[in-house]
């Protein structure tokens, strides 16, 4: 009888389960990163629970047993797991995005302020048809860029010369923005916050371009996990990864190694007029740092290093010129050092200061001829922006300059370049030259923002001082500009004002060029519209179009002319004697939803130029027609496909009337017919890319087809000629081509 109630009593004492805990973390799969304040369902008990900022949950006082988790959250499929309680480890739940990479996230620090400026964040250029996940080649798919030729590393906006459009990273002055043939920024693309293109009336925060601004800036590390990704194709081959760095500090770094040069090698391996004695190809080495030194100091460092490099044998004359054969290489480096401080006292005021420091090395060796650079440059920027009226009136103070130390070594023939077609390097006696420059530009400007009211208009009284060392200029540039918000999608604006350039290349030399030119002028003016279809949604219709107009004076060109200098008749070599003109349009239609990305872009437009004794003629980079229809289409979330077509005018060109002999040269010299009276054919390729994704738990996986020239147009670059100028040659761009690429992510 005691027996049985010590036993009766032990059990009512005693609880009927053992109380359970089950902990988790919801990750998103494919990049761990952990996703928070996402309800987290526990069945058959119907327990709900929310993550923490790590991601993290946890149920409590559950019966050993099996349980279903459930989760669900917008943008991502809905994740079920089956799980066995008690578990030893937290249970991970993996969420797949419903789209997107490793590497989206939101921009944060755009600061895009008047409307003549086109920005493309990483979430776009990433995906933009034809561009191969690159941000310039993204860009150059905007109205208002031509299509610059072959393998030009060059870009020209509205019909500009290339040498009137700079090039800027992290705000700071650099040598170019594409490696070897345009193939790639110099940047690795996932290090680049967004791309940035300036071009009729741009704002009083650049200058010394009259074409226009194209600038990369790079993003702020993620401290939050470690995370990267590498790839290769046929071209080139590249990794990245960033993470933290102790508290409040975050790092990234980037490198990228090209072989093109092995495929050109290979391809060419049976020509006979030129051997590759050294592939061409490049590299590059990005380094990025933030760090949060207090609530209102933030530090970031950008470092970054650029190579190119081009070498083969000619071991047959250029049909052209009989003269010239043997070695040909081109180097081209730079590297920048680039810290910036940034100072948040309060709400209403913000400091930034920068400097650039950095060398650049341009050699070009062809024959006995050479030109050689070397250039320590060093430029700081400061900027102090208030708000005095919260959105009604805003400032900003600043200043930008750079200091040129140039060591330059020519060796150079002197001969004619009019109208695009060079006479042969041997009618020409030989200038050798050494040069030791130095330079220092400098502007300062303010810009106002002023909606009166808060209302609708907001007007920008905006100035700009720049000085040139080498002109001896101080020269004021008014830059005002105006927007109006009709409503909620559609805003109307315009700009314009002054805009100066100085001489470049050794062109205020005394030797080769000609202290006495001053800085070349534009007036820019630009009006134009955007609109919104539907702007409370992603998904939708947006259009805008421009109308540009530039009318530059004082246009350094070069000259035929002599002139006196200090008692002596020499050569002028330049002179502020040339003139150009810019105008057109330029507009573009988008269409977005969940699926599908529709553009068309076109372009009309003008450029000629009047350099004497020539009256006005086209200039050599007027496109009149330039359409570019982009499209592409995401099936299942795993597979993407998209593609570009390109239409574009042919560029001018000099027809060649005849040939002289020159017996002192013993080579025949062109005769050159109207200065770019005709036309090449018009240009057309069609592209097209396939993407297939694969997505596991702790990393991505992807591969890409990139089809380029898929009709395989021959389309005409240039014209060559014969010894003697009567036979002529088309040099045609790159045929069909696929390139096959992987990447992966975590």
């Amino acid at each position: 009888m005691f027996r049985i109630l010590w036993v009766t009593t032990t059990l009512l004492a005693s609880p009927a389960f053992a109380a359970e805990t089950l902990q988790g973390q919801v990750l998103e799969r494919g990049t761990k990163k952990p996703l928070a304040n996402l309800g987290v369902f526990l069945l058959p008990l119907k327990l709900r629970v929310e993550t923490d900022a790590q991601g993290a949950f946890r149920f409590e006082g559950l019966e050993a047993g099996n349980y279903e988790i459930v989760v669900t959250a917008v943008d991502y499929e809905k994740a079920q797991r089956s799980v066995l309680v008690p578990a030893a480890d937290p249970v991970p739940v993996y969420l797949e995005r419903t789209s997107g990479s490793a590497f989206e996230f939101v921009v944060t620090d755009k600061r895009k302020r008047e409307e003549s400026t086109q920005a493309l964040a990483q979430e776009s250029f990433l995906k933009m048809p034809g561009a191969g996940g690159d941000p310039v080649k993204a860009a150059q798919n905007l109205p208002g860029v031509n299509r610059s030729s072959g393998f030009s590393s060059q870009i020209i906006l509205q019909g500009a010369d290339p040498e009137d459009t700079r090039y800027q990273v992290a705000g700071h002055e650099v040598p170019l923005i594409f490696h070897f043939g345009g193939l790639s920024s110099v940047l690795f693309p996932e290090s680049i916050d967004r791309v940035e293109l300036s071009s009729a009336g741009y704002g009083v925060e650049r200058g010394r371009a009259l074409g226009g601004i194209v600038g990369l800036w790079p993003r702020e590390p993620r401290g939050d996990r470690y995370r990267g990704v590498g790839f290769v194709d046929l071209f080139n081959a590249g990794a990245l990864v960033e993470g933290p760095v102790g508290q409040d500090g975050a790092f990234l770094i980037s490198a990228r190694q090209s072989y093109i040069g092995a495929v050109l090698k290979a391809a060419l391996k049976d020509n006979d007029s030129f051997a590759l004695t050294s592939v061409p190809q490049y590299r590059d080495f990005t380094l990025l740092y933030s760090q949060k030194l207090s609530e209102k100091w933030e530090l970031r460092v950008t470092n970054f290093y650029s190579r190119d490099t081009l070498e083969f044998l000619l071991a047959e004359p250029v049909e052209q010129d009989p003269n010239f054969r043997g070695s040909l290489s081109n180097l081209t480096q730079f590297y920048r050092v680039i810290p910036e401080l940034r100072f948040r006292p309060n709400a209403i005021d913000e400091y930034r200061f920068s400097v650039g420091a950095g060398q650049d090395t341009i050699r070009i060796d062809s024959s006995t001829n050479y030109f050689r650079i070397n250039n320590l440059a060093l430029s700081t920027r400061g900027e102090w922006e208030r708000e005095w009226i919260t959105d009604e009136f805003a400032t900003t103070l600043g200043w930008d300059n750079i200091y040129n130390f140039n060591d330059v070594d020519i060796r150079l023939p002197d001969f004619s370049r009019s109208g695009g077609v060079a006479d042969p390097s041997g009618s020409g006696a030989p200038r050798v030259q050494k040069i030791h420059a130095r330079s220092h530009e400098l502007g300062l400007f303010i810009r106002n923002n002023w909606k009166p009211g808060a209302g609708s208009w907001t007007l920008k009284p905006n100035f700009r001082v720049d000085h040139f060392t080498e002109t001896g200029e101080w020269i004021l540039a008014p830059r005002p500009g105006v927007e109006y918000a009709v409503n909620e999608g559609l805003d109307l604006f315009a700009s314009g004002g002054l805009y100066l350039q100085g001489p470049q290349n050794g062109q205020s030399d005394a030797v080769f060029g000609n202290p006495g030119i001053r800085a070349s002028r534009g007036r820019h003016i630009t009006t134009g519209f955007r609109q919104d279809l539907s702007p409370t949604s992603a998904v939708g219709w947006k259009w805008g179009g421009a109308l540009y107009f530039k009318d530059i004076r004082n246009l350094i060109v070069e000259s035929a002319e002599s002139t006196v200098r200090d008692g002596q008749t020499i050569a002028e070599n330049y002179s502020n004697r040339g003139r150009g003109e810019i105008f057109g349009s330029q507009w573009e239609v988008q269409y977005r939803s969940q699926a599908w990305l529709l553009g068309l872009n076109y372009s009309i437009g003008r450029s000629r130029r009047q350099e004497p004794p020539s009256g006005w003629t086209p200039s050599p980079y007027d496109q009149t027609h330039v359409l570019t229809m982009l499209g592409s289409f995401e099936a299942s979330r795993k597979w993407s496909f998209s593609s570009r077509l390109r239409l574009v005018s042919g560029n001018p060109i000099t027809p060649i009337a005849g040939s002289v002999f020159d017996s002192d040269g013993d080579v025949y010299r062109p005769v050159r017919g109207a200065l770019y009276s005709e036309r090449l054919a018009t240009f057309f390729q069609l592209d097209l890319r396939i993407d297939r994704k694969w997505t596991f738990d702790t990393w991505i996986f992807s591969t890409y087809l990139d089809l380029q020239n898929v009709t395989n147009r021959r389309n005409v670059e240039s014209l060559s000629y014969s010894f003697d100028y009567r036979e002529k040659r088309e040099t045609t761009g790159l045929p069909f081509y696929p390139i096959l690429g992987f990447k992966g992510e975590f």
